[in-house]
């Protein structure tokens, strides 16, 4: 029971340090993962290291990337701590950016107090100080089929819907399913397919196992870091 305690953390340090090191690597903020760190097995460590090699390495000013940022509690930062669950009950806040353009979802009060959704910023791209205030992950096989101004039209269109932070419903939205509406737009997928495609992207507690007897040796991948 032990041994299984000591394994289980020690593959969450390890998956902790390479999220570390690419962070410092890369300029983004660096956050500790509660659900990183309880999914600790080895197929979940695998995928992260792998993700992290992709967001070392890849052309950020192209394709669709899913960026995360920490919840603010109070203060002028955000928390040193998030929890990555599933696509829609993250505990962080979720951004995307497509061909290097970012598209981050604002709210604001109405006449009422009723907080909505509000005029989104997409002022600023992935590789700004603001851009790496998020964690980017890639969104590995999907292809942009709308225009620029298509996706500006679009992620100005959600502006006025109720906002509901946690279990939004019908017309209802939060940051991470306003992210997946804009993927299943730029992309053609539908939005069970895009919030499939952002948790394979991102990981999570709630990620679902993988048989790693067809994955690459673990030497050709730590390879890839370097």
């Amino acid at each position: 029971m032990l041994a299984r305690l000591f394994q289980h953390e020690l593959l969450g340090m390890v998956g902790l340090l390479f999220k570390r090191e690419r962070c410092r690597e890369t300029g983004e903020r660096y956050d500790y993962d509660v659900g990183q760190a309880l999914n600790a097995t080895p197929a979940a460590v695998y995928r992260d290291v792998k993700r992290h090699i992709k967001a070392k390495h890849a052309d950020r000013s192209l394709g669709v990337w899913v960026g995360r940022r920490a919840l603010y509690f109070g203060g002028d930062s955000p928390a040193d701590w998030g929890v990555g669950l599933a696509p829609g009950i993250d505990v962080y806040h979720m951004a995307i950016s497509i061909n290097g353009k970012v598209y981050n979802m604002c709210t604001m009060e109405d006449d009422h107090g009723t907080k909505r959704v509000g005029e989104p910023e997409t002022d600023y791209n992935i590789d700004s100080d603001q851009g790496r205030t998020f964690m980017w992950f890639f969104v590995d096989g999907v292809e942009v089929i709308r225009s620029g101004e298509e996706l500006l039209h679009k992620a100005q269109s959600f502006t006025g819907r109720p906002y509901e932070a946690i279990l939004p419903s019908g017309q209802q939205m939060n940051c991470q399913t306003w992210v997946i509406s804009m993927l299943a737009y730029a992309t053609g997928l539908t939005e069970t397919q895009a919030r499939s495609s952002i948790g394979h992207s991102t990981g999570g507690l709630f990620e679902g196992a993988q048989d790693l007897r067809s994955a690459e040796p673990i030497e050709l991948l730590l390879e890839g870091w370097r």
